[in-house]
C-alpha cells in the first residue's frame, strides 16, 4: 500500500504502526496466580503420566485451555475453575470423544469449543478411567478457591483505566478492544462503566451496549453496535471477542488494546488489520498490548517483538511464520523442560523467516532492490504479491472454511443469471430489487446490491440478532430474507445474507436455476488432491462439486436458459480456463 500511495495509485492514508507490550505487575496477588499456575502444570503432568488415549487428550487440552484463560485474566480463570468444582464430584455427561476431538486441531477457538461442547461442559469434563486424579484435583482446587473467589478485580484494569484515559488526552477518542474469552470481556464491560459510560461489545453472544440511565446492559444485535461505533458516534469504546471479529472492519478506530494474547501470533496481526486498513485516517496506528509479569507467553511476544519488529510489518513471509508459532508457544508454556523459552523459540522463527525470504526470492515473488517500481510494474505484479497456498487472497471470502472454493465466473454474472432468471420464476422464487424499498435510503449502499428474495416456502434466515433495528429486519417482509451478492454490502450489514458459493440457499437456487433450465448447463470442475493427479471433469449437478478445488459453470451444446445479455462458456473453453488456473496455482 506504501508504494501504492507513493505512485499516486491510493489517495487514502497508509498508517504506520506504533506497537507497545505492557507487562503487568501482579503484586500482592502473584503468589495466588503461582498457586493456579502449579494446579494446572500439576493436573496436566498426571493426565499424561497416569492417563492414556482419548482420556489423556482431553484433560491435557482441558488445561493447556486454562493456561490461556489464565493469562487472559484472573476473572476469566475464576469463572472456569468455578464451574469445575462444582461439577467435579457430580457423575456429568462422558464427553472424553468431543473434547479429545478438540485437542488434535491448532488454532482452536472460544467460538470452537462453544460450537463442539460448550466452555460449560468442558468445565465439567472429568476422565473415568482413574478417578485418584479426580480426587486429587478436587483438593487441590479447595485449597485456594475461595481465595481466588475474593479477588475482585484484574490486574490489568488499571493498565486499562490508565490507558484510555491516556489516548484520549492523546485525541484518541475511539478504541477497540480484544480479547479471546467472553468472561474476560464481561469482567472489562462491568469495571468500566463507571468511568466510561459509552461502551458496546461485539461478541458471539451478539451486540450490546450499556444504557447509563438504567445501569444496565441492552442487547442491540452486532450490526447496530458497529454502526454506532463506525458512525453514529453513541459508543467510542468497543470491546470484542476473537470469535465475532472476522469480517469486522473498524477503520475509524483510533486505537486497540489487545487484553490478551493468543498464542497464535496471526490472530493478533487479524485483530490489528480491523483498524489498520484503507479508510483508517490517522497517520499512526496505536496499539498497545498487555501480557502479566514474568508469564511464559508475555515472555515469548517480548522477545519476538524485540527481535523481529512483531506487528510493525507483517507482510509476505512472515505471516506463514506467525502461524507456525503456535504449537511452539503451547510447548514452551506447558513443559517444563523446554529451556529458554523466548529466545529458543525467536530463533527458530528467525530461521524460518530467512528460510520463507529465501523461497520469495527463488519463486521470484520478492522486490529486486535494483529495479525501479513504477505504477505499470506494481500493476502488473500486484497479482502475485501475497498468493497463498492455493489461491489469491482477494478471493478468500468466497465459500466455507472447510471448502477451498474457487469461481471463476464473476459474481456479477452470478447474480444477473439468478435474479433474473426464468426458471426461478416458475418454481416460485422472487428477487425484488431493494432501490425502491421505502426505508432503503436508511441504508446507504443497499439500493443498489441488495434484493428481497421471497421463496416458495419460508426461508430460514438464520440470523441471531435480538434487536429490531437491523437492515435484515426493517427491510424485510414476513418470511422474505433480505440478500445481497455484494460482500461490501454485507460487510457494512452483517444481517444481510450473503449469497455466494458454499451458502446453502444459494445453492439451492442454483440447483434449481440448473434443473429447470431448457438447455445444458454443467459444471468444470478442477481438482487437486495431495496424492492424486490433477484432472478436470464435467459434473452435471452442482451438488456433487463439493470437492472441487475450482469450479466453472458452463453450457453444453444447445441453447441455455439465460437471461438476455449474460452468457457461459462453452465446456471446452471452460475446461481450457480450468486447466490454466491449476497450473499457475
Amino acid at each position: 500500500m506504501e508504494q501504492c500511495k507513493e505512485l499516486g495509485l491510493l489517495e487514502d492514508t497508509v498508517p504506520k504502526r506504533s506497537v507497545e507490550t505492557k507487562r503487568t505487575d501482579l503484586g500482592e496477588i502473584k503468589p495466588l496466580y503461582d498457586r493456579v499456575e502449579d494446579y494446572i502444570d500439576d493436573t496436566y503432568e498426571a493426565a499424561q503420566k497416569a492417563l492414556t488415549g482419548k482420556e489423556k487428550l482431553a484433560l491435557g487440552f482441558m488445561m493447556t485451555t486454562y493456561r490461556q484463560r489464565l493469562t487472559s485474566s484472573l476473572y476469566a480463570i475464576k469463572e472456569s475453575l468455578g464451574r469445575r468444582i462444582d461439577k467435579l464430584d457430580e457423575e456429568v455427561e462422558d464427553m472424553t470423544e468431543e473434547v479429545s476431538r478438540l485437542s488434535q486441531d491448532t488454532g482452536v477457538t472460544e467460538a470452537t469449543i462453544d460450537e463442539v461442547v460448550g466452555q460449560t461442559s468442558l468445565d465439567a469434563y472429568r476422565p473415568t478411567g482413574d478417578l485418584s486424579i479426580v480426587s486429587r484435583e478436587l483438593e487441590e482446587l479447595r485449597d485456594f478457591i475461595d481465595e481466588l473467589d475474593r479477588v475482585i478485580t484484574d490486574p490489568k484494569i488499571v493498565h486499562l483505566r490508565n490507558d484510555i484515559k491516556s489516548l484520549r488526552q492523546d485525541a484518541r477518542d475511539n478504541i477497540v478492544i480484544f480479547t479471546q474469552y467472553q468472561d474476560t470481556l464481561d469482567h472489562i464491560r462491568h469495571t468500566l462503566t463507571d468511568t466510561h459510560p459509552n461502551v458496546g461489545t461485539y461478541s458471539g453472544s451478539g451486540g450490546s451496549r450499556y444504557d447509563a440511565e438504567t445501569d444496565s446492559w441492552e442487547m442491540v444485535g452486532k450490526e447496530t453496535i458497529k454502526q454506532e461505533f463506525t458512525s453514529t458516534g453513541g459508543t467510542n469504546i468497543l470491546i470484542c471477542t476473537d470469535s465475532a471479529s472476522e469480517g469486522l472492519n473498524l477503520q475509524t478506530a483510533d486505537a486497540l488494546i489487545n487484553y490478551d494474547l493468543p498464542w497464535n501470533p496471526m490472530r493478533v496481526e487479524q485483530r490489528i488489520g480491523r483498524i489498520d486498513r484503507i479508510g483508517q485516517t490517522n497517520p499512526v496506528v496505536k496499539i498497545i498490548n498487555y501480557a502479566y509479569e514474568d508469564s511464559v507467553d508475555g515472555d515469548i511476544y517480548e522477545e519476538l517483538e524485540n527481535r523481529l519488529d512483531l506487528f510493525e510489518d507483517v507482510v509476505g513471509p512472515m505471516r506463514p511464520v506467525l502461524n507456525s508459532l503456535e504449537s511452539d508457544i503451547k510447548t514452551a508454556v506447558m513443559d517444563d523442560t523446554f529451556g529458554d523459552t523466548g529466545e529458543q523459540i525467536t530463533e527458530q522463527a528467525e530461521e524460518r523467516a530467512e528460510a520463507a525470504q529465501r523461497e520469495a526470492e527463488n519463486a521470484g515473488l520478492d522486490e529486486d532492490e535494483e529495479e525501479e517500481v513504477t505504477r505499470e510494474s506494481l500493476i502488473r505484479n500486484s497479482g502475485l504479491i501475497g498468493w497463498g497456498d492455493t489461491h489469491h487472497p482477494a478471493l478468500e471470502g468466497v465459500g466455507q472454511r472447510n471448502r477451498t472454493y474457487e469461481p471463476l465466473a464473476s459474481l456479477e454474472l452470478m447474480e444477473t443469471l439468478l435474479t433474473q432468471s426464468r426458471s426461478l420464476d416458475a418454481a416460485g422464487w422472487e428477487f425484488t430489487a431493494l432501490r425502491n424499498h421505502d426505508r432503503a435510503d436508511e441504508y446507504p449502499g443497499t439500493a443498489r446490491g441488495a434484493y428481497v428474495l421471497e421463496g416458495p416456502e419460508e426461508i430460514d434466515v438464520g440470523i441471531p440478532e435480538s434487536a429490531a433495528a437491523t437492515a435484515q429486519a426493517e427491510l424485510r417482509n414476513g418470511d422474505d430474507v433480505v440478500v445481497t451478492f455484494d460482500p461490501p454490502v454485507a460487510e457494512e450489514f452483517p444481517s444481510i445474507r450473503l449469497l455466494l458459493p458454499g451458502d446453502p440457499l444459494f445453492d439451492a437456487l442454483v440447483s434449481t436455476t440448473v434443473q429447470a433450465s431448457s438447455g445444458d448447463i454443467v459444471f468444470v470442475c478442477g481438482y487437486r488432491g495431495k496424492e492424486e493427479p490433477e484432472r478436470v471433469v464435467e459434473e452435471p449437478t452442482y451438488e456433487v462439486t463439493d470437492e472441487a478445488t475450482v469450479v466453472l459453470p458452463a453450457v453444453d451444446d444447445g441453447p441455455a436458459d439465460l437471461p438476455e445479455g449474460t452468457s457461459l462458456p462453452s465446456v471446452s473453453e471452460a475446461k481450457k480456463t480450468v486447466r490454466d488456473w491449476l497450473e499457475l496455482n
